[in-house]
């Protein structure tokens, strides 16, 4: 949990009926409504839980309105009003899509939160359980602007002193309404909060290119407490996958997808324990929980159709269950029509079928595959199912120098449960040498465990330009690799080395990992 940041904010005022007459709203045709129902289909998509969004209604009565936006229950409707839009048209130009999310994302965060309807101007109480929706709408609204990919840190506050000083809500007006500045303190407070999550969030994707699966879903677990979208529930789903194959082992790679990031390692099928069976089943089932969750979020989400549909068949195969063919391709065939059959489609039908004993069928969908993408997740499946010997790891005895690193910098700490995650401190030093610092220690009462990274200014010598294949020849086919859209890396767990590549060829850096 692909990554930028947002805020939050909106206004949840008089609460009026909805018995007006049709010409008081703009039409759905309108391009502005449309642009405001573009705006909540994008939050619901990483905020919902499979309800059906409320309808939305712009009001158009002209200067003076004061309904500015709230969520009914009552109607099952999500209002505002047009005089709101053109206010921050004016204001914020091409960036009023931003500005909007925050007025959105509070209303949709109001009605998933399942908060009460009413203004409370008659009832102390109604009206100081509305002042604590209001911030807990916030700090969620917040976090669905930054997942649905909108830049609002910078202008929520501004937002908000726009909205109270154009509506007259200075002293929070009426009926027990938070005070502007209980409101910016409450946005200060949710911006470091998501912050801190984006960071935990970034850093769990770091582990599972690391395939440190175990350490990993304990950071999205715990961004899922307060936050369970659909990218973090499909992250999950991952991770317990992910662990499951570590527990069973499999001789193909499976395309497991975070955000176009796929890893790969070296597996094979063991004999599997009673014990690791155990441990086996019970990762198949929080994956399985997990992905199901995400979906109910947003049903368009292709990765979690992908991923179900491998750790569905990773179930099949574990527990030999018999299924039917259309249950075996069910959330594969669903990944397609969203997809229209790119490369992994063809690659999960060529596992499958290889597994079966299809080869037929196997070899022409993962020919399939490699005429599409010919990257090394493709390649590796490519030499397994048809039989080919593509392993060029004719290796030699390479000792590459251990960095030293300087150890003497405490990092910011942030604590979950009875667990330290040191994240995201970056520091210069006289060299212009860049550190970053991630240390995990998971059980207190353990022996801890702690991750070091260094950003070398220069390459290492002896791998200066070296191509991917030429790389596995020097050093052998790489523990773990892994492809995003930009490039693909390869980790060497024994010599802790990261190599950058774009296209084949090694971008001018490096990185070293280090495990203490």
């Amino acid at each position: 949990m692909k990554l930028p940041l947002k805020q939050i904010l909106s206004l949840y005022l008089m609460m009026t009926t909805l018995a007006v007459s049709a010409n008081d709203f703009l039409q759905k045709t309108d391009f502005r409504y449309q642009k405001i129902e573009q705006i909540l289909n994008n939050l619901s998509k990483v905020s919902g839980n499979g309800q059906t969004l409320p309808k939305l209604f712009v009001e158009n009565q002209g200067v003076g309105a004061s309904i500015i936006a709230y969520f009914d229950r009552g109607n099952y409707a999500i209002v505002t009003e047009l005089e709101l839009y053109n206010l921050l048209h004016q204001r914020y130009g091409e960036r009023v899509d931003d500005a909007l999310s925050i007025i959105l994302g509070h209303e949709l965060a109001h009605f998933y939160q399942h908060h009460v309807s009413g203004h409370g101007c008659n009832d102390t109480d109604i009206g100081n359980t509305l002042i604590i929706q209001e911030m807990e709408a916030d700090l969620q609204g917040l976090y669905y602007t930054f997942q649905a990919g909108y830049r609002t840190t910078d202008i929520a506050i501004e937002v908000m002193e726009l909205i109270y000083e154009t509506y007259h809500l200075e002293e929070g007006g009426s009926c027990n309404y938070p005070t502007l500045d209980k409101r910016k303190s409450v946005i200060k407070e949710g911006i470091e909060t998501v912050e801190q999550h984006i960071r935990i969030y970034e850093n769990a994707n770091f582990l599972v290119m690391l395939q440190e699966y175990s350490k990993a879903v304990i950071l999205y677990e715990h961004i899922a407490r307060l936050f369970p979208t659909a990218d973090v529930l499909n992250n999950i789903g991952v991770c317990y996958a992910g662990l499951a194959l570590e527990a069973i082992g499999s001789k193909v790679s499976y395309p497991l997808l975070i955000e176009e990031l796929t890893v790969i390692s070296k597996q094979q099928m063991d004999k599997v324990s009673l014990e690791t069976s155990e441990m086996a089943d019970e990762y198949l089932k929080r994956g399985e929980q997990a992905l199901n969750r995400a979906l109910l979020l947003d049903r368009g989400y292709e990765l979690a159709y992908l991923n179900l549909a491998c750790l569905m068949h990773l179930k099949q195969r574990f527990t030999s269950n018999i299924i039917t063919k259309e249950e075996r391709n069910h959330n594969l065939k669903l990944y397609g029509l969203y997809t229209q059959k790119n490369e992994y489609f063809y690659l999960m039908e060529a596992i499958i079928a290889y597994d079966e004993g299809r080869m037929r069928a196997a070899n022409k969908a993962i020919s399939e595959a490699i005429n599409i993408n010919s990257n090394e997740l493709i390649k590796s499946n490519h030499c397994i199912i048809s039989k080919q010997n593509c392993d060029d790891t004719s290796t030699t005895n390479t000792s590459l120098k251990t960095i030293e690193i300087n150890k003497n910098i405490s990092p910011k700490s942030i604590s979950i449960q009875n667990a330290d995650f040191y994240v995201g401190l970056s520091f210069q030093n006289a060299s212009n040498t860049v550190y970053n610092y991630l240390q995990f220690d998971l059980d207190v009462r353990a022996k801890q465990k702690s991750y070091y990274w260094e950003k070398r200014t220069q390459p290492i010598p002896q791998l200066k330009d070296k191509s991917q294949s030429d790389v596995k020849k020097f050093l052998g086919t790489p523990d773990i690799i892994v492809l995003n859209s930009q490039q693909t890396i390869f980790l060497y767990r024994s010599s802790g080395l990261l190599l950058f590549f774009k296209d084949t060829q090694q971008e001018d850096y490096h990185y070293r990992y280090l495990s203490f």
